[in-house]
């Protein structure tokens, strides 16, 4: 009958305790780099809507200044309108 050993017992629960404890690691470490990816999309994601924001501030300056030279010129048809009026008049 074979005899039961408990440094044997202790060994093997060790040892399983051991591989359980490697698994463990492994899903730790894969669950930081998941972690790592996303954070990586959400700033690059941010960036890219910092820059979205910058170019349509850009876009709203730059219709402003055109809208601003379009009354600009509507105020130079209006004179060159007046003046003609003189040369009908001749």
């Amino acid at each position: 009958m074979p005899s039961f050993r408990p440094a044997d017992h202790i060994r093997r629960v060790m040892d399983e305790f051991y591989e359980r404890t490697e698994g463990l690691k492994s899903s730790v470490s894969e669950i930081a780099d998941s972690i790592g990816v996303i954070t990586k999309a959400i700033d690059e994601g941010a960036s890219g809507i910092t820059g979205v924001a910058g170019n349509t501030r850009n876009l709203a300056a730059d219709m402003e200044d055109i809208a601003q030279r379009m009354g600009v010129n509507q105020e130079v048809v209006e004179q060159l309108e007046k003046e003609t009026v003189v040369f009908d008049n001749l």
